[in-house]
């Protein structure tokens, strides 16, 4: 067993910067103790990020304090004010001004993006344009602007990097603006498979040339700072649970408010009360002026939820996500390069790598793969998942043909086996993760390869 130590020195020589974050060190052992006491490593950040010690221990106190009350207690006034204020706070956290954009909590991504599609005027020659990656989520409004008429076209990638296609992207947005409809780019900042960013100038790119943009934010936010103060997208997707797991699937949909107005323009009857609450609402402002302006309607939104956001939040205030975005990448780099490396006694590799291996393309702490035998044939995951359990070791699993998302998405090192292959493993790093948690799960990979080399040799 090689000596945890000596190959941590090895690694912060390589990545120095690594040394920076030692603050979130102390967090781990202060808020996420119970990973390192129980002996679980934690490796599906993706799914879900852990809650922290003092958010937990707070929520029960708070909870020990409150009435629970019947569903109609959301239409208080004290209700409606906590979260106003809760609402601000979210906004503030991602440097949205209050006076330009609006929030809307809901319980899934696929909610977010059909509140959008409900209410988006496709009719005449409007066009809706996706990146190859976007989520499953995005199908609603692929439907919706088909149903109307418009017209829906794909950003393709680059099949080495899984970048978007500069060159075709610039082709589709310069394309003729349409004379009777409107036009609405959707894309993740990082794609929740192969971990790629992709660029956020791509924002004021489409504005410049009349486009609306919704930015899918649920895989970046989590360990990478985001401010919108500088990107102004007309809709922005972020997923709580996956900075912090209280509360349990909590998405906003971050709205401009000259977009929200565009929406209730357009918007049917049928639908009205969907999107927006009958009643105006009236709001004192810093400058001193009354804004009247409508309230969005948050889908599912107790008090149970509302004072677990607002426990988060406290506690990622004093989080650097520059430290845990250099953690992250640190991190992933250096795995990333261990199992690219890694081979059976005959010389094959041991394990398929569905992404870029390039260091020059941005990517997110997300891994996608798979493990080979010795004759180049791809473990089922199910043959490994008792591995997996006894190691203690907690790694996301996808079904391809259940992730929707475009089978580019997936071709990387090695396309052919990846059009064939439907389930994978996905590896994601989040806001406490740390070397060791790398390590052991080096550590398995090596077990893994040796022991399927001696399978074949038997």
């Amino acid at each position: 067993m090689p000596n945890i130590a000596e190959e941590f020195k090895s690694f912060v020589e390589a990545y120095p910067s690594y040394r920076e974050t030692w603050p979130i060190d102390d967090m781990r052992s202060r808020e996420f103790a119970r990973l390192d006491e129980s002996g679980e490593t934690y490796l599906d950040f993706e799914k879900a990020a852990p809650y922290g010690r003092s958010q937990l221990r707070c929520f029960t106190r708070s909870l020990a304090r409150t009435v629970m009350c019947p569903p109609n207690y959301s239409s208080s006034d004290s209700f409606h004010k906590k979260i106003e204020h809760c609402k601000r706070r979210f906004l503030r956290f991602f440097g949205a001004d209050h006076e330009e954009y609006a929030l809307l909590f809901t319980s899934a991504r696929s909610k977010a993006v059909h509140m959008i599609s409900n209410h988006y005027d496709f009719s005449g020659d409007s066009q809706l344009l996706l990146a190859e990656d976007s989520h499953r989520a995005a199908a609603s409004l692929v439907r919706h602007a088909k149903q109307q008429g418009g017209q829906v076209d794909y950003i393709p990638l680059d099949q080495q990097t899984l970048t978007l296609d500069e060159k075709r992207l610039l082709e589709q947005l310069d394309a003729p603006a349409p004379h009777n409809g409107r036009r609405l780019l959707i894309f993740p900042a990082q794609s929740s498979l192969s971990g790629v960013r992709h660029p956020l100038a791509t924002i004021s790119l489409a504005q410049q040339r009349g486009w609306q943009v919704c930015l899918d934010a649920t895989s970046y936010a989590p360990t990478a700072p985001l401010n919108m103060s500088r990107y102004h997208p007309e809709f922005l997707i972020v997923a709580f649970h996956k900075m912090l797991y209280l509360p349990t699937s909590l998405y906003a949909l971050i709205i401009k408010r000259s977009a929200l107005a565009d929406l209730r323009h357009h918007q049917s009857e049928e639908h009205k009360k969907e999107l927006l609450a009958a009643e105006e609402h009236t709001a004192e402002h810093p400058a001193g002026h009354r804004h009247h302006g409508p309230r969005l309607a948050s889908e599912n939104l107790d008090i149970a939820n509302v004072q677990a956001l607002e426990l988060g939040l406290d506690m990622l205030r004093d989080v650097s996500y520059r430290a845990i975005d250099e953690r992250t990448q640190c991190l992933t780099r250096w795995l990333t390069g261990k199992l690219h490396s890694l081979r059976h006694r005959n010389r094959q590799p041991a394990v398929i790598l569905y992404g870029p291996m390039q260091d020059s393309v941005p990517h997110g702490p997300v891994i996608a793969l798979n493990f080979k035998n010795a004759e180049g044939q791809i473990i089922p995951p199910e043959t490994l998942s008792p591995l997996l359990d006894e190691a203690h070791i907690v790694l996301g699993k996808i079904d391809r043909s259940a992730s929707g998302l475009h089978s580019a998405a997936i071709e990387g090192e090695a396309s052919a086996e990846a059009a064939e292959q439907q389930r994978y493993w996905r590896l994601s790093l989040g806001i406490c993760s740390n070397f060791p948690d790398v390590f052991k799960f080096w550590q398995l990979c090596k077990q893994i390869a040796t022991e399927f080399s001696q399978r074949t040799a038997s």
